[in-house]
């Protein structure tokens, strides 16, 4: 006898161990509250900005945190809140560990002539950190992030040619950009990056008319 499963009318025919099952169909509730949107555009956020973050160092930064995860679901349980609308970076950790943070970021300028930004740090340490830890900067672009025009894209640039005691560098970009759609990040690390002391948590900064 052919087991009978789907949808007919209003009931619903299903398996479950074995046993052949019929329940009500309930339509789905989807009343679109302004805390499920906000929840739904926060996580949809999160999801874009570890699709677009380069794997090399990101992905192995991530698989530190936890064997049991893949590094994705340590990055979205480390940066999920509900209560951060889409393009919040204040609350964003793209690099999470145990090595000294840099103390403060003292500025982040651009120059869209120059098509370069210009990052300077402290180089005080007072923990774990050494003058000779290498520094991870990260600019991100969101011009192209528009929820409005369904339109979700994220450009990513780096750059790992600077020392903690250093305490400026810079990353070029493509083309001339709008500093108000451009933020930075500052991590510290040592390379290899194996273990969770050997990269810090990021700090990050608008960016400002150079």
């Amino acid at each position: 006898m052919e087991t009978l499963t789907g949808k007919q009318g209003n009931l619903v025919f299903f398996n479950r161990l074995g046993q052949s099952l019929i329940r009500v169909y309930v339509k789905p509730k989807d009343p679109k509250t302004s805390a499920q949107i906000l929840q739904r555009s926060s996580f949809r956020f999160i999801n874009k900005l570890w699709r677009y973050m380069p794997s090399d160092p990101f992905l192995n930064i991530w698989k530190l945190q936890s064997s049991l995860h893949y590094p994705v679901n340590n990055f979205i349980k480390s940066n999920f809140i509900v209560q951060n609308p889409e393009l919040d970076f204040n609350n964003i950790i793209l690099t999470a560990g145990e090595l000294e943070e840099v103390n403060a970021i003292t500025f982040i300028k651009y120059s869209a002539a120059a098509k370069r930004a210009s990052f300077e740090w402290s180089v005080s340490t007072s923990g774990n950190g050494q003058a000779s830890d290498q520094i991870l900067l990260t600019l991100i672009d969101f011009a192209n992030y528009r929820p409005t025009d369904n339109l979700y894209n994220l450009d990513f640039y780096i750059d790992t040619s600077n020392i903690r005691s250093n305490a400026i560098g810079a990353i070029d970009t493509n083309e001339p950009c709008n500093c108000s759609t451009l933020w930075g990040f500052v991590s510290t690390f040592t390379s290899p990056i194996i273990q969770q002391s050997d990269i810090s948590y990021s700090k990050n900064s608008s960016v400002t008319v150079l």
